[in-house]
């Protein structure tokens, strides 16, 4: 059933002042985490086409100047090389992946969901302490609240953790191919051609 832009505004309306802070998370966690699997998509279209070419081009001067780097500081002594490519490729997937703050939105969702859960029933109890059981309609908005925020939490959460795990799975394979990349690159230099 596909519900009218009204309909959606009402549920967001009766869910409270705080589905406003759990949109934004919703919204910031989603932007960070596609923007993320993009980034890492292409860093990785890029860096396979220079493997498979062996030719930097114009666009791939970032990665050449990544790769001489290496080559540059590299001492010769395996676990010293080792510790240089692993930082270099931390530094690069802080930089590119965005996979924890992604779950860091997922855990803020699920804690302004349950926010939202006290602040209805809050509500709901305080109907109850002033009107008694008389006004049902106005424990029942406080309930609704409740039930609208945690369900609205959950849901942003549950995408959050999905997209926050598939960020940091793609990071992952980056990284493998980033230490690859470094050391083909670092040990066949003149095998690699700049266009």
């Amino acid at each position: 059933m596909i519900f009218p832009i009204e309909e959606i505004f009402e549920k967001l309306a009766a869910g409270g002042p705080l589905m406003v802070p759990l949109m934004l998370v919703c919204v910031l966690m989603t932007a960070r985490g596609l923007i993320s699997a993009v980034q890492l998509h292409y860093a990785k279209k890029q860096i396979k086409a220079i493997l498979k070419t062996k030719t930097f081009g114009a666009k791939d001067a970032v990665w050449a100047d990544f790769a001489q780097y290496y080559r540059e500081n590299r001492s010769g002594i395996d676990p010293i090389d080792s510790e240089l490519r692993e930082t270099m490729r931390a530094s690069v997937i802080l930089n590119m992946c965005q996979g924890r703050s992604v779950l860091v939105c997922a855990s803020a969702a699920t804690l302004l969901g349950l926010l939202g859960t006290v602040t209805g029933m809050v509500s709901s109890f305080n109907t109850i302490a002033f009107f008694g059981f008389t006004d049902i309609s106005s424990m029942a908005d406080g309930v609704a609240q409740a039930l609208i925020t945690t369900q609205s939490g959950l849901m942003v959460a549950v995408i959050g953790v999905v997209l926050g795990r598939m960020v940091k799975q793609q990071a992952k394979a980056f990284s493998v191919l980033l230490n690859d990349f470094l050391l083909k690159t670092g040990k066949a230099p003149k095998d690699y051609k700049h266009a």
